[in-house]
């Protein structure tokens, strides 16, 4: 008989805790987490939404002092697995992934 396939490894990854994203911009969160899976604009702001099976994290943007680039202001994780740690890992596996196919 065949062994049984082995799986995969998972991917290790090295997530940024919530705290350090306050105050990221855009080229930031695009290198870390990859392209948002929506972005909404409202009244020069942005809500950038990132969803995985674990949970959906959203990113709000404001514009930095003196009206300059937009910045991570605060963030919401809701569904699933709501620990920040464990959705922030799941969601720069999810970037990881689709980089390496």
């Amino acid at each position: 008989p065949r062994p049984d396939p082995v799986p995969a490894p998972e991917i290790k990854v090295d997530a940024p805790a919530a705290a350090e994203i306050i105050g990221w911009d855009t080229a930031a969160l695009n290198e870390a987490f990859g392209a948002a899976s929506l972005i909404r604009r409202d009244l020069g702001a942005e809500i950038w939404q990132y969803r995985t099976d674990a949970c959906v994290l959203f990113l709000f943007l404001y514009p930095g002092s003196g009206g300059g680039a937009l910045q991570v202001d605060h963030l919401d994780i809701r569904g699933g697995d709501a620990k920040s740690e464990a959705c922030l890992e799941s969601v720069v596996r999810h970037h990881l992934e689709r980089r390496t196919g």
